[in-house]
């Protein structure tokens, strides 16, 4: 995805598919970039910043959807720049330091986190050494960033600087009420909700926590019986796994 060809950029989509062991083109309106960075969240992939056809320092952010084949231009960062690095911690996207065009291409310490949930960016704390082209993973809620290009081009780093500011996901309390409302929020940004006994919470816990190790299926049954049923005995919808972006449980005592 991304970069250029002789000279030109590239602007269509490459798919590799490791089943088959075979790669495919896809065409899309993908805008000419490069040096930009690419991270997915879910079914999504996103494409932040870098060098494109009409400009050296972008601010510009693009989803694509690889099951639709298209591309949606989403909210643009605080600072256009170039030779970032990024990584996902708890569904939210970190750019973090490289290069802009008013400090003239030399490395920066901004960093910045993006919600595809809101279509929001936020301001982080900077990080300590202005650095460009680094690499940055998160492990356990803990983003690291490791070496890169300090100011000047000679000045190669091989420190490592560690963010541990992004929220933790929250460590669910032990059922407490009668029954309880589950608030999904998928990938996608569609919000789903559900009314439960508190043996069926119990069971989602489990299952996520499960499949979470890799013990368990991928998908989790909810019946919703207390939806209007119509003609059927029975409804049941299936929440998939890697389509869960945070969950949130409200608990309630049944009145008299």
């Amino acid at each position: 995805m991304g970069g250029t060809n002789a000279g030109h950029y590239v602007q269509h989509v490459d798919e590799y598919d490791p089943a088959l062991n075979v790669w495919s083109v896809k065409p899309t309106n993908l805008p000419g970039f490069s040096y930009g960075e690419v991270e997915s969240i879910g079914s999504s992939i996103y494409i932040l910043g870098g060098t494109t056809t009409t400009e050296s320092y972008s601010s510009k952010v693009y989803e694509y959807n690889p099951v639709e084949n298209s591309i949606t231009q989403k909210a643009d960062m605080g600072t256009g720049r170039i030779l970032t690095s990024s990584t996902v911690n708890n569904g939210k996207i970190m750019v973090i330091g490289g290069a802009d065009s008013a400090n003239g291409g030399i490395s920066i310490g901004v960093v910045e986190q993006y919600n595809p949930v809101t279509n929001k960016w936020s301001n982080e704390p900077a990080l300590q050494t202005a650095r460009r082209s680094s690499t940055a993973q998160t492990v356990d809620n803990r983003s690291f960033v490791f070496g890169g290009v300090g100011v000047s081009t000679s000045y190669t780093l091989d420190s490592v600087e560690v963010f541990t500011n992004s929220p933790t996901d929250p460590v669910q309390p032990q059922p407490s009420g009668d029954r309880a409302i589950l608030t999904i929020t998928l990938t996608n940004g569609v919000e789903k909700e559900y009314d439960l006994s508190m043996t069926e919470v119990t069971a989602f816990l489990d299952w996520y926590d499960l499949h979470s190790t890799g013990s368990s299926y991928s998908k989790f049954a909810i019946n919703k019986q207390n939806k209007n049923k119509g003609p059927f005995t029975k409804r049941t919808e299936y929440v998939i796994h890697n389509k869960i972006l945070i969950f949130e449980i409200n608990e309630y005592k049944l009145t008299s």
